[in-house]
């Protein structure tokens, strides 16, 4: 297959942020590490500076455009400005800045100007504090914004996978009828604060699942996406299984289903009580409590939410259907020459009758990738011989009536089309019971 792809990110260096000044504003120059909030070279007045850390930039809208050589932080002409508080009100005041905010189209370029417009506006009428009040954000690298789709994968809709200065269309329906299209960076979307968090634990241990689990996983899930957009079968066992845990992790980790992982989780410890009971008489002494919780509750208060955690991390992790997943054929059809491109939502993965002959896997990997996993060879034939039109058609069809939250695409062209099929058959509730029917043969 001829496949191309983007090399991985380079280790990134510190950030600088530099604010070019008019004459009436301050200038300002502040440097910025990832997750960390910005501290001052100089004075800014009195205005707040934590909020200005990069996650909480790419969530406010701005322009960021991280590349080698650092990070220009507003691209609004050739001037990036901050407006100091004390400055006088004709100075905070663009009435030509307002004029072209209000003669840009609706287009996609448009709505991030407004986004950067509104901000920087906010910034110019002293009311910084505002936003730093109303996106609170700590000065750690603790992982807050927990990815359900991994920014990764969705940076493959995006001009330049490689870089965060790259955007996407985000496509979400608020309220019924209403279908809202911004553009979003690809870390500030597809996420849920403290999703797979357990606060019941302490501090360095809360945040487990996503800190660890989900950071291993999603970083190995990537060489594997770029092994399967550049063509490459030189698969390890790790890389093998890890692409096969992340398409079912997606499935997984949405968080409509979250809340049922963790009942399931939950149920792993109350549902063997008594039998945990029943061991625990044959060897309980005499000075030991009488009951199996108490005596677990002495030693260690936190071992039911601990197996809660690693019931979740079991399930994400399943030996069995991921070992089923690695053994079927594997595929990436390239609908490069159709009319339209593939899109993507909260929901990429279909899986049908897995455990039947028949059974297949599909998920979207990129505007003009198709994955595509089967049982039997034969019907990967037959899709083979299909027009990538009506592929690209079906696949994005189904992905998108699936979306409970979120269609992405790399441009605004299929607007029509999402919404005619946005979330119009999204899977029932509960979605956790779902995984019971794609159990693997013989199991």
């Amino acid at each position: 297959m001829n496949q191309s792809t983007q090399g991985r990110s380079a280790k990134k260096k510190p950030i600088l942020v530099s604010a070019l000044s008019c004459p009436q504003f301050t200038r300002v120059r502040l440097s910025l590490n990832r997750g960390q909030s910005a501290r001052p070279h100089c004075p800014l007045s009195t205005l707040p500076i934590r909020f200005l850390c990069l996650p909480l930039l790419d969530r406010l809208g701005a322009g960021l455009a991280v590349r080698q050589s650092g990070l220009q932080w507003l691209e609004m002409g050739n001037t990036c400005c901050f407006a100091a508080p004390g400055a006088p009100a004709a100075e905070r005041r663009k009435p030509t800045f307002r004029r072209k905010l209000r003669n840009r189209n609706k287009t996609a370029d448009g709505l991030f100007h407004r986004r950067v417009g509104d901000m920087l506006l906010a910034l110019r009428s002293g009311a910084a504090h505002l936003l730093a009040s109303a996106f609170p954000y700590p000065a750690m690298s603790t992982p807050h914004d927990h990815h359900f789709i991994p920014a990764f994968y969705l940076a493959q809709w995006c001009a330049d996978p490689a870089s965060d200065a790259s955007w996407l269309v985000e496509y979400s329906i608020p309220y019924p009828g209403k279908l809202v299209a911004k553009l979003v960076g690809r870390r500030a979307t597809g996420f849920e604060r403290d999703l797979y968090a357990f606060p019941e634990l302490p501090p360095d241990k809360a945040q487990f699942i996503e800190q660890q689990f989900f950071d291993y996983a999603d970083r190995v899930a990537a060489d594997a996406l770029q092994m399967l957009l550049a063509g490459h079968n030189r698969w390890t066992s790790e890389t093998r299984s890890a692409w096969s845990r992340f398409v079912i992790g997606v499935h997984l980790r949405h968080p409509d289903a979250i809340p049922e992982l963790r009942a399931a989780a939950r149920s792993v410890w109350n549902g063997n009580g008594e039998t945990f009971q029943r061991e625990y008489e044959l060897i309980r002494t005499p000075d030991d409590p009488p009951t199996f919780d108490e005596r677990i509750a002495k030693i260690d208060p936190l071992v039911p939410i601990k197996v809660e955690v690693n019931a979740i991390i079991k399930m994400v992790d399943n030996e069995k259907i991921n070992g089923h997943i690695n053994n079927m054929i594997w595929d990436v059809l390239d609908v490069s020459g159709a009319s339209h491109q593939l899109l993507t939502s909260d929901r990429p993965v279909v899986i049908s009758k897995l455990k039947d002959p028949g059974g297949s896997i599909i998920m979207p990997i990129s505007p003009t990738k198709l994955f595509l996993a089967v049982n039997d060879g034969r019907w990967l034939q037959s899709v083979r011989a299909e027009r990538k039109r009506n592929i690209v058609s079906r696949a994005n069809q189904q992905t998108i009536e699936r979306a409970r939250r979120f269609v992405w695409a790399a441009d605004n062209s299929q607007e029509a089309f999402i919404r005619k099929y946005m979330g119009k058959k999204p899977e029932p509730l509960p979605l956790f019971p779902n995984l019971g029917r794609y159990t693997t043969q013989g199991g």
